[in-house]
């Protein structure tokens, strides 16, 4: 679940101020975020996924609010609790697709999953990327 209250956004020098709608997103439900370049879409999905810090506001993703996690407990409950693809994937070119995706894994602490691994691949007709 995905719950703003009075969501707000300043970037580091200021200049500009990003007020979002309040949204509550059940889990499980979908959201689309629509807008002109330049209206906050991705800052939105940023602040979500606990990469940036609201400056205004309240905002709850899987039951934490995120303004009461700080660095890496923000860092860890973000490898524990939600995925995540940037509009920039930075991918190990050393790697096989399915060892990138088990980073997410070993960076959360849990152990590999090879199976859920090979059958995200497999749904998504990726499955010779994975060796």
């Amino acid at each position: 679940m995905i719950r703003t209250r009075g969501l707000a956004y300043a970037y580091p020098r200021g200049q500009v101020v990003l007020r979002f709608d309040d949204v509550t997103v059940q889990q499980g439900r979908t959201l689309l975020l629509r807008g002109a370049s330049g209206s906050g879409k991705s800052t939105w999905l940023a602040l979500a996924a606990g990469l940036l810090t609201a400056t205004e506001g309240e905002l709850v993703v899987a039951d934490q609010a995120l303004a009461s996690l700080a660095g890496g407990a923000r860092d860890a409950w973000r490898a524990r609790c939600i995925g995540f693809l940037p509009q920039r994937l930075h991918l190990s070119d050393a790697l096989t697709v399915a060892d990138n995706l088990a980073l997410a894994h070993f960076a959360a602490g849990l152990p590999v999953d090879r199976p859920a691994i090979a059958q995200a691949l497999a749904a998504l007709e990726l499955g010779a990327l994975a060796a």
